[in-house]
């Protein structure tokens, strides 16, 4: 054998020497740390839910046959030369039952034929300790002897579970996998592929008593826009809970500030992103190298006086989450806009004019928008999650960059104690959002973290929004009389209109004085019934108002004749005068001169004037229709 073989077979065994130290095994060893006993509670009851005893709450259908795409246990194979060792053990299947085992690609066909899981044997994982070394065909000792699963194709797979009875047919209810491993292995490179075991929902069980614990796990969320963060459990104590993330919350209803809320008695369960024991691998699962920014042009709001609407535009360089603060000043909530998807180039948001509380905001209501945006937002909602003492640490593991900040609104827990609300200033220094024993008992407590990537606050933009119809605040029937004056009439103040524009249809006879929303009218001589009319303009829309109508009904007043003698003579008795009949009351008087001796509430009057000069006889009559006229005429006597 030559120098140069030796050395290149030298080399082989120390780095197969160097490959069996490693400890690279995928699964129990990273969710069972040290003496915290967390092993994988399977549930194959689709229709209770194996909620026993009732008001536990439904646990979910983790890795089971036929369980939904969000529930599945998967695993990826890159490379040809890449093999799969599995291992296992379980439990609580029950008396003479026994726990399968199947694979499937992601067309759902099965590539591994259905398998009772190993007791002893080829597959089976003794302890602990065999678990965190791996399979034996890699690590050579100390490990387990794994079964190994060699498909022909590249690609996504997912493993189930169910367990069955002597007669090979399902039983419904809960078991165990109390370990597990599923190493990628490459023959080729001779190198463990960690980073490739993943599920959108874990579900999780702690084995409590003599020598259990909490779970004191690693694991590593991988966002929909690539950012990877880690969640560390502190000892939490959850008996059988699921950890799952998403972007939304405990509520995926738009309203962020609402969904994010913690749920007192009430369950959640709205998996989205992948959650892996390791960091992903950076081939399948590129991680995010740098965090996104709004770039140029940077945000604006298109106007639209005839709905009151802003249409904001953000530019981002990378996909996201944006959102929009708006601030109205005095008397009005603040409203925050949210895009979940923000995709990179540009994004709207059609802001509807109501604010924070769904009151409308009005025309030329100064606004300051700040624009704010977000990579990685991740909720993590923990249903009956009894015990949380020690809290979470949450780290930014890609981009690299500062301790990330944890928020949390537990205001909706009643208690005791009453739950707080950190959503503004956060915990930035872990562990973070710790509760006390039993406090999440049937609760689901949501914790949520994200990397504000940036945020700028623009020059104010004024709302838009055209006049709205004006209210009169009287109503019909209006009636009045010819020849009245100082009636006024008003509107509604709408804090859209400017100026208001009044008139009075037909004009003839009609004297108008506006003031503001009220206008005072008289109507004279000649006027006739018509139609009172506003409508308001503001300086920011060049539309007008519409037109609101008021009808008002104008009676004849009657006309002031009176008929008599021109001129009489002092001591004259019994001159007659006579004014309009068929009216429905007469009030004559005459002056000092002369005294009436008949005729005080008729048409016609009986006068004995008893003094020279130019006395004056005078009637006020009012007509069928309440419309009253004086008619005063001199005589000389």
């Amino acid at each position: 054998m030559s120098n140069r073989v030796l050395s290149g077979f030298l080399i082989s065994i120390i780095f197969l020497v160097c490959a069996a130290s490693r400890s690279e095994a995928e699964g129990s060893k990273e969710i069972y740390v040290t003496t915290h006993n967390t092993s994988l509670y399977m549930c194959n009851d689709f229709v209770g839910k194996c909620n026993v005893p009732a008001a536990n709450g439904d646990r979910s259908q983790f890795a089971i046959y036929g369980c939904n795409e969000v529930d599945r246990l998967y695993f990826v194979k890159l490379h040809l030369s890449e093999v799969i060792y599995l291992g296992f053990s379980g439990s609580n299947a029950g008396n003479n039952n026994h726990i399968v085992f199947e694979i499937k690609n992601l067309a759902g066909s099965v590539v591994y034929p259905e398998t009772t899981l190993p007791a002893a044997g080829t597959g089976f994982i003794a302890n602990i300790a065999q678990a965190r070394v791996g399979p034996n065909q890699i690590y050579t000792t100390g490990g387990y002897s794994a079964i190994d699963f060699h498909p022909a194709d590249t690609g996504m797979y997912y493993i189930e579970f169910t367990k069955k009875n002597v007669s090979n047919t399902v039983v419904t209810g809960n078991f165990n996998i109390d370990l597990i491993d599923v190493t990628v292995y490459d023959t080729v490179a001779l190198q463990v592929e960690p980073g490739r075991l993943y599920s959108k929902s874990w579900q999780f069980q702690e084995a409590g008593g003599t020598g259990g614990g909490g779970c004191s796990a690693k694991t590593y969320v991988y966002s929909n826009d690539s950012i990877i963060t880690s969640c560390t459990f502190n000892n939490l104590g959850g008996g059988v809970w699921v950890q799952y993330c998403n972007q939304y919350g405990c509520a995926n209803t738009g309203n962020f500030a609402a969904d994010r809320k913690s749920l007192y008695h009430q369950q959640a369960l709205l998996p989205e992103f992948r959650i892996f024991l390791n960091l992903p691998d950076q081939v399948l699962f590129p991680p995010a190298t740098v965090l996104g920014a709004i770039v140029a042009p940077f945000p604006w709001g298109d106007r639209n006086c005839l709905t009151g609407h802003i249409l904001f535009h953000v530019n981002v360089n990378k996909p996201g989450k944006v959102t929009i603060l708006l601030t109205f000043g005095s008397g009005y909530i603040s409203r925050t806009l949210t895009i979940t998807n923000a995709v990179v180039g540009e994004n709207t948001f059609d802001w509807d004019g109501l604010d924070g509380a769904g009151s409308v905001v009005p025309n030329n209501t100064s606004i300051t928008f700040t624009v704010s945006y977000i990579n990685g937002l991740t909720n993590l909602p923990l249903y009956d999650v009894e015990t949380n003492t020690n809290g979470f640490t949450i780290s930014l593991e890609s981009p690299t960059g500062a301790q990330v900040t944890s928020f949390w609104d537990d205001t909706n827990i009643i208690g005791p104690p009453v739950g707080t609300n950190n959503s503004v200033t956060g915990c930035a220094t872990p562990p973070c959002h710790s509760w006390p024993n039993n406090w999440g008992n049937l609760n689901t407590i949501n914790t949520w973290w994200y990397n504000v990537s940036s945020s700028m606050t623009q020059p104010p933009i004024f709302e838009f929004r055209n006049p709205q119809a004006l209210v009169f605040q009287q109503s019909p029937p209006q009636n009045f009389c010819e020849n009245t004056s100082g009636h006024v009439f008003s509107v509604a103040t709408d804090p859209n209109t400017d100026i208001y524009h009044w008139s009075y249809t037909p004009a003839t006879g009609v004297t108008l004085v506006p003031s503001g929303n009220s206008v005072t009218v008289s109507f004279g001589p000649g006027a006739v019934s018509g139609v009172l009319s506003v409508y308001g303009t503001n300086t920011n829309c060049a539309t007008q108002g519409p037109t609101s109508t008021l009808a008002i009904t104008i009676n004849p007043a009657p006309l002031p004749v009176i008929l008599g003698p021109s001129s009489v003579c002092v001591g004259t008795i019994g001159s007659s005068y006579v004014t309009q009949t068929g009216m429905l009351s007469y009030n004559w008087t005459i002056s000092a001169g002369g005294i009436i001796t008949s005729g005080g509430n008729t048409s016609n009057a009986h006068v004995n004037w008893n003094t020279a000069g130019a006395n004056t006889i005078s009637v006020t009559y009012t007509n069928t229709n309440g419309c009253a006229a004086t008619s005063p005429v001199s005589y000389p006597v």
